[in-house]
């Protein structure tokens, strides 16, 4: 599935607290990074990750891994994997 911003989790933790998106990516970005690595079915939107990449951008380099441990775009849910589909 393709989540967009205003799109509410319909599982996990959030499951049944109208969290969307977007504010998921607000309060608890490491959830969302977690969901883009290793649920297979879970994909955002370019809008999304590129909600996500601006949080990233403003978390201080010492309190974030600078190596490729969070870097999204391999995963086969980042928009530029989408294809045709």
């Amino acid at each position: 599935m393709i989540y967009g911003l205003n799109d509410q989790f319909n599982f996990g933790k959030y499951k049944s607290t109208n969290t969307t998106i977007s504010e998921a990516i607000e309060d608890d970005l490491a959830y969302v990074e977690w969901c883009v690595r290793d649920i297979e079915w879970f994909n955002l939107t370019q809008e999304a990750f590129d909600l996500v990449e601006l949080h990233q951008e403003s978390i201080q380099e010492d309190d974030y891994p600078e190596d490729d441990e969070y870097d999204m775009s391999w995963h086969e849910g980042h928009p530029s994997n989408f294809g045709d589909r």
